[in-house]
This record gives C-alpha cells, structure tokens and sequence, in this order.
C-alpha cells in the first residue's frame, strides 16, 4: 500500500494533558460528505481503514489511530470484509454518534459481536461524542471500548461518573483554558484546534489537521 491511502484525510492529534505528547490520531475526511447517504459513508468508512493502517504501519503501531465508521457501514458485510483485511495493532475504530440503528436489539448485538471480533484482531473501540444517554451507558457497558470521547462539560461529567477506567478524550480543545478545564473535569487526553497548531511541525504536511488549515486560511484573508 502506498501514501494515496491517505489522499482524501487530514488527522488531528490526540495529546497527553500533561507532556502534550501526541498519543494518537483521528482520522478525518477532507470533503463533504451526505451522511444520510450509506453508500457514500461505507465509501468513505472503508478508505478510512486502509488509511489507518497505513499510519499504523507507518508509526509501527506506536501511535493509536482513529477511524470513524457509521453503525449502518459496520451492519454491511463489505465493511466487515474490509475490517478484518486492514485491522492492525493500534487502530481504534470510533464509532460515531448518529447511532440510530444501535437503538434496535438485532443491531446492537451485532455490533457487540463485531467489537469482541475488532479486539481478537488486535484493534480497540472508541465512543464518539459522549453526551450522557441511557443508551450510551449501555454501549459503554456492553461494547467495552478503550477510549470515550465527549466535546463539552456534561459528557466529560457522565464519563467520569461511571469510573470506566477508559482513556478520556476532551476534544474541541481550542485555547490552553479550555485545555486547563477540560484537564479539571477528567481528561485525560486533548484534541481541538490548539492542538492542531501546537503539534503542526510533528504531523506530516500530507495530513495537514483541519485547526492549521483553518489558521492559514485566516492569515491569507487577512493578507489579501
């Protein structure tokens, strides 16, 4: 496999709260997308996993890597086929927060199968955008993943009162005081756009994360 792989991603660094050292790396799309549109997203979902074991080869595992995939790609059997070619140590599948079909018990269960499978091949589970639902809890439960993730002060709350033991990802992490707080309510790592562009010069330019990219485009507006 060569870098095309990684065409079509940025990634954003995961860093530790204390040393900033990058931990990991969560995979994003660099076009829009229809996420209403399955087809679209098992597209998208299945270059993500060839992507990411890519960087795991890369970064000889050293490093987590994060893939996105939506609950109806991880229900086709082509994901599945897909998951089981690519899954190498280091790689975190992340599942996301539109997951509608988790709600129905064949959906869920399947996945639960899905996540022991993940696991035997050397992987490990993320929770996206944990908010604090009764469903969330019973994923959390259930599908044991390694690392939560929660964008605002309720979801690191919920996450710290279950006593999970997980790696707590605080993300949107946009100034060293929101980094401050974050760390006060429970993270134990950081990702945002301050991490982008504190990290800029440790990620490769190929994989510019979205926060540089937002920067440099302020600063030609402002040139211009």
């Amino acid at each position: 496999m060569n870098v095309s792989a990684l065409a079509n991603f940025r990634v954003q660094p995961m860093l530790a709260c204390e040393s900033h050292e990058i931990l990991g790396f969560e995979l994003l799309y660099r076009h829009q997308v229809d996420f209403t549109n399955r087809r679209q997203m098992l597209e998208v979902d299945i270059a993500a996993l060839k992507a990411a074991r890519f960087l795991c080869t890369a970064y000889k595992s050293k490093l987590r890597v994060h893939c996105n995939v939506e609950a109806s790609s991880m229900l086709n059997l082509d994901w599945v086929v897909a998951m089981a070619e690519h899954m190498v140590p280091g790689m975190v599948i992340e599942i996301v927060e539109r997951n509608e079909l988790i709600r129905h018990h064949w959906g869920f269960q399947r996945i639960k199968n899905l996540c022991e499978g993940i696991r035997g091949l050397g992987g490990e589970i993320a929770l996206d955008d944990v908010a604090g639902t009764d469903l969330e809890e019973r994923m959390i439960e259930v599908f044991r993943p390694r690392v939560l993730k929660a964008n605002d002060r309720s979801g690191l709350d919920f996450i710290s009162s279950l006593g999970t033991g997980a790696i707590v990802v605080a993300e949107h992490i946009e100034s060293s005081e929101i980094a401050t707080q974050a760390v006060k309510l429970g993270a134990s790592e950081l990702q945002g756009y301050w991490c982008d562009v504190l990290k800029e010069h440790e990620v490769p330019r190929i994989l510019t994360p979205p926060g540089v990219a937002a920067r440099n485009r302020q600063l030609q507006l402002a040139a211009a």
